[in-house]
């Protein structure tokens, strides 16, 4: 695992920018591992984007948001054409809790990024994304919020308790 920690570490050191991504319908495990990240992210001075259509049927996500907001925490959500404006040559995108493409929330963005990572919990299936530079699924774990934590642990850095409590509520 410290290996593949280390080449994300570096993929996204080396990034022109960070595009995050989970699967459509999003729910407490896809969000809290997003956010997780997007403070990691921040923390090596790069502007992270999150990929969320924030149109949606879960009560629980709106609340997780509102209490994010309310708390000031800086949430950079994007939709789908400011992602796509958003895209350079070096743009990193950081996919979660699926390796699915057609379950990603905003599919035709694959296409046009040439480096990916994959982070996932979920047995491997069919239609997975390809051309990933790192791909790291384990389904022994219960959450993606799990590989978050080691990733945490790993650099030795701490996240907000609000975006600590959405990841364990995932």
């Amino acid at each position: 695992m410290t290996t593949t920690f280390k080449s994300i570490t570096t993929l996204i050191k080396e990034a022109d920018n960070v595009i995050i991504m989970a699967h459509k319908n999003i729910d407490l495990d896809a969000l809290g591992s997003a956010l997780c990240l997007s403070s990691i992210i921040k923390g090596f001075n790069k502007e992270p984007y999150i990929g969320l259509n924030k149109k949606t049927n879960s009560s629980a996500i709106e609340k997780a948001l509102e209490l994010v907001l309310k708390n000031k925490i800086d949430v950079p959500i994007k939709s789908k054409t400011e992602i796509l404006k958003s895209i350079k040559k070096e743009t990193l995108l950081i996919i979660l809790d699926t390796s699915k493409s057609e379950l990603v929330e905003y599919e035709e963005i694959l296409g046009k990024v040439k480096n990916k990572i994959v982070l996932d919990h979920h047995a491997v299936g069919n239609k997975n994304i390809k051309d990933t530079k790192i791909s790291y699924i384990n389904s022994n774990l219960s959450s993606t919020n799990e590989i978050m934590v080691g990733y945490l642990k790993y650099l030795n850095k701490q996240i907000s308790p609000i975006i600590a409590t959405i990841m364990l509520a995932g």
